[in-house]
């Protein structure tokens, strides 16, 4: 169980033993091509990168990614794919998915994150709509739902989420964009459904960016030391322009802790940051990678600089 806490200053980079987050994912391989995922047909290398909405670190050096696809777009629009960054190009391919019925294919798929000492991974849908979606689906990366479950009623707009393990289990983190409220719920994925218990929230702010479009939290991570990052974001519309600062606002252990005085990590003066992964390298070091849905413009993957 989380409890939650205000404390000024920096995040200390506490190595928790018992915490495993979605970071310590082996870094990305830019000299190497990882086979196809079953299944999977390879986009045209001319294809440009789809808007990413969520990413998380794969085993091989890739990166398994989210798009905010709708529900009423066609069927072979891209929801789940699956990136290489080869130097400073992308490639990337679809990832079929075994999307269940009632609801089938996802809406408006916000957050991808790995389930700490499984081989699965959590999507997570922004929010109900029209009485229907409001999911998290449980897969493997062949695609396979392996179970699902409902958000909150009052759910409002996720922009990211993030699991770890505790002492006490799984917890499930996830934010909404437009106050900067993060909320938190024991995690259960022991049947055939997806079982969140909530248990508290939290709200942040932060100083930048500002302008139209302002929203507080586009998306979640959290690193091996148990220290949680955000990205705040102005967009003003399709077009743009966009901005983004990259923030680290506090520890996620058995309590989770949020800074009175927020770390300004990066500035990304150019996207609509609204993806942040961390991957583990040979030397044992995590290296922060970005993903942005830049609407119009398409989507971009980029590694931030070292941020000790």
């Amino acid at each position: 169980m989380l409890r939650t806490t205000h404390r000024a200053g920096l995040a200390l980079a506490l190595t928790l033993p018992w915490l495993a987050a979605c970071a310590g994912r082996p870094a990305p391989q830019t000299t190497s091509q990882p086979p196809p995922l079953p299944g999977a047909l390879a986009a045209p290398e001319t294809e440009p990168l789809p808007p990413l909405s969520g990413l998380a670190c794969l085993p091989d050096g890739s990166f398994l990614a989210v798009v905010d696809t709708k529900s009423n777009a066609p069927a072979d629009v891209p929801r789940v794919i699956r990136v290489r960054l080869l130097g400073q190009e992308t490639s990337w391919e679809p990832v079929p998915v075994s999307w269940p019925d009632p609801d089938g294919t996802s809406n408006d798929l916000e957050a991808v994150a790995p389930v700490p000492g499984t081989d699965s991974f959590l999507l997570v849908e922004s929010s109900f709509w029209q009485g229907r979606y409001g999911r998290i689906l449980e897969i493997n990366l062949e695609g396979t739902v392996l179970r699902t479950g409902p958000l909150p009623a009052d759910v409002t707009n996720i922009e990211g989420a993030a699991v770890v393990r505790t002492l006490g289990g799984l917890v499930f983190l996830f934010g909404e964009r437009g106050d900067g409220t993060i909320r938190w719920a024991d995690l259960d994925l022991s049947g055939t459904e997806i079982r969140l218990t909530e248990k508290g929230s939290v709200r942040f702010q932060v100083a930048d960016p500002q302008g139209e479009g302002h929203r507080e939290l586009s998306t979640l991570e959290v690193d091996g030391a148990g220290r949680l990052f955000t990205a705040s974001t102005v967009d003003p519309g399709n077009q743009g322009p966009f901005q983004s600062v990259v923030w680290e606002i506090g520890q996620v252990g058995e309590q989770l802790s949020i800074l009175g005085n927020p770390r300004r990590i990066a500035d990304v003066p150019d996207a609509k940051v609204e993806a942040l992964a961390f991957c583990r390298g040979a030397d044992g070091r995590e290296q922060l990678f970005l993903g942005s849905d830049d609407e119009d413009f398409g989507g971009s993957l980029r590694p931030v600089p070292d941020i000790r």
